[in-house]
């Protein structure tokens, strides 16, 4: 009796499992696609039947995706679609990527497929309207990278700061205005499923991968870098080697031959070359590029641009073989003395040049020395004057009839010349001095630029060198042909004498009321020093 239930319970679970799948199997043959779209047809909200039957998935029916659908109607709300069945190596590989194991499911935030590749408007890549085809893929990153609520929970996650970057590089202007194909959008970097941190060795972005990621796109450029010192110290896997994104931006990346990154040069590569990029800084390379002349030689110009070599590289183009070939490229016409010029010439290192330490040495010693004499003698003849004039101790001639003609009328043409040549140097050469000012910028450019001071600033010392040699030539012919000998020991000489420095102690003493203003000759000692300044 036990086995006549046994069997017969057997017998009835089997025949209510075969009506079931049967049932199952009449559902899924009723819920076809043609079933569907039946009430999803074009133009409907959730199923446009008209886009799904343009789709990739146009030969699949509905519950394929969506198994968890048993009878018609049913409710709006599905359960969550698993692309997986079909697409289980892609699912594997976005399951390892940040997406997942940061944001963690749905509920947190996490993009699911259809959120990058659309729900039932899924086209290939290729086709243009897919949201994943080239022209329209950062768009579809755009949306959570810019969700404000979403980045308040994650604030590590990539922001809007870096879209924005992206948007103004040369990438992403070459996607979005240009139109180009070859420009690179987000999954050409990140990669557009698994996609990882920079600080996992697998991911495209990982510091010792980025040579290899740019390369799909400059292929030329990165077998330049491999045989440069930078792209072998990279190979040799050193920490401190120079990258793509060392001088590139990661996300804002400018166009290269643009004024702002010409400009920009010498500060990237002074980011590992400090030393380097402050001597170039007080040439005039250096100087003229900080203030926006485009042609101003740059390091990139003399050293390369991507084949950077050392100089003992027989390849090299600052080689001592190749550089007067690198400098004809702006000097035509630089010959074997040219080339000697050092643009890296550090004042402060006797070994580098011991003319140019002790030159610089000497002209400040005599600035500070000069200044700060004379300021001091200007602050006590101030005092001095501002208590005699108290005092009254000024006499004037009450009826002023007396003048003394010190210069002749060609004197005074001279002066005229002298004044504005010195005033034009001090204001064409200024802003080039102190080019790191804001100042210096902006009289720079209110003056027309370098590119303008530069000849504005040689007319004035043809100037100053033509009423120079002018002067000697007036004084050799006077002195010479006219024989007037007191222009070198007479009372009306130039040349200092014994009286001169007797004045000079004279005048000290009246400055600390120790004793009279001492009448001067024709020409002062304060007078003849300013002449000889001059020289």
């Amino acid at each position: 009796m036990p086995r006549l239930s046994f069997v017969l319970l057997t017998i009835f679970i089997y025949m209510g499992v075969t009506f079931s799948l049967a049932q199952e199997k009449k559902a899924e043959e009723s819920l076809t696609k043609a079933t569907c779209l039946e009430c999803h047809a074009d133009n409907d909200p959730i199923v446009d039947a008209k886009v799904f039957n343009a789709s990739a998935h146009k030969d699949l029916n509905c519950i394929e995706c969506h198994a968890d659908i048993k009878e018609v109607p049913h409710e709006d709300k599905l359960k969550k679609v698993d692309c997986s069945g079909c697409h289980g190596d892609i699912a594997a590989l976005v399951n390892k990527s940040i997406h997942a194991q940061v944001l963690g499911s749905v509920a947190n935030g996490a993009p699911t497929c259809s959120d990058c590749h659309g729900k039932h408007d899924i086209f290939a890549k290729a086709d243009s309207r897919s949201q994943v085809n080239h022209f329209k893929s950062d768009a579809t990153c755009i949306k959570c990278h810019t969700n404000k609520d979403l980045l308040k929970k994650y604030p590590a996650l990539p922001s809007s700061d870096f879209v924005n970057q992206y948007l103004t590089s040369v990438h992403g202007k070459g996607v979005h205005l240009k139109g180009l194909s070859v420009s690179a959008t987000c999954a050409d970097c990140h990669g557009p499923h698994e996609i990882l941190p920079a600080s996992n060795p697998r991911s495209p972005i990982f510091k010792k991968n980025i040579p290899v990621t740019c390369s799909k796109c400059h292929q030329g450029i990165y077998d330049q870098y491999v045989t440069s010192i930078h792209g072998k110290m990279w190979l040799a896997g050193n920490d401190k080697a120079p990258i793509c994104t060392s001088c590139h931006a990661e996300h804002g990346v400018v166009d290269p031959m643009s004024k702002a990154a010409q400009k920009n040069i010498p500060k990237e590569c002074g980011q590992c070359h400090a030393h380097q990029s402050e001597s170039y800084k007080d040439t005039f390379h250096g100087k003229a590029t900080s203030l926006g002349l485009g042609q101003a030689a740059k390091c990139s110009d003399c050293h390369g641009v991507h084949q950077i070599l050392p100089a003992s590289d027989p390849a090299s183009m600052i080689n001592k073989a190749n550089l007067q070939q690198t400098c004809t490229k702006c000097h035509t016409g630089a010959n074997a003395h040219f080339i000697e010029y050092d643009p890296h010439i550090d004042p402060h290192d006797k070994n580098r040049s011991a003319l140019v330490f002790f030159t610089y040495q000497f002209m400040n010693w005599l600035l500070l020395g000069v200044f700060g004499f004379w300021g001091l003698h200007t602050l006590l003849w101030f005092q001095r004057s501002v208590v005699a004039i108290i005092r009254r101790e000024f006499t004037v001639d009450p009826h002023g009839t007396q003048y003394i003609r010190r210069f002749s009328n060609l004197q005074r043409k001279m002066h005229g010349i002298i004044v504005v040549s010195f005033l034009g140097l001090v204001m064409t050469g200024l802003p080039l001095k102190y080019y790191y000012t804001a100042w210096g910028q902006q009289l720079n450019a209110l003056l027309g630029g370098v590119a303008n001071n530069r000849y504005c600033h040689r007319i004035f010392g043809l100037m100053t060198l033509g009423y120079f040699v002018f002067h000697l030539l007036h004084m050799a012919y006077h002195w010479l042909v006219k024989k007037d000998k007191g222009l070198l020991t007479g009372h009306t000489s130039m040349m200092p004498r014994h009286k001169d420095w007797q004045d000079f102690v004279d005048n000290i003493k009246w400055f600390f009321y120790l004793g009279d203003r001492p009448k001067y000759d024709r020409w002062t000692y304060f007078e003849k020093f300013d002449y000889l300044a001059v020289f």
